[in-house]
């Protein structure tokens, strides 16, 4: 498989609001390890819902550091707070 190695500009991501665990955060929803809610099932059981970005997406670096990462103040591109 294929590896993305996210480092992030901390002073670049502070000016902007962003931190550690938001980068962390996003990097879970490009590789789906994250579960963002569950659902009921059968029973009393709980089925885990993750979400993950389209694997189109996911293909192309160039697509991956314009993917949108969410600011007080709006969304910068990815490659504006990440490596």
């Amino acid at each position: 498989g294929e590896y993305l190695d996210l480092r992030l500009d901390r002073p670049r991501a502070a000016a902007l609001g962003q931190d550690a665990a938001t980068l962390g955060r996003f990097a879970a929803l490009l590789t789906g390890a994250d579960t963002v809610t569950t659902v009921s099932g059968e029973g009393a059981e709980r089925i885990p819902v993750t979400l993950r970005i389209a694997p189109s997406l996911r293909a192309s670096l160039a697509e991956l550091r314009e993917l949108p990462v969410i600011t007080a103040d709006g969304a910068v591109p990815l490659a504006d707070v990440a490596t």
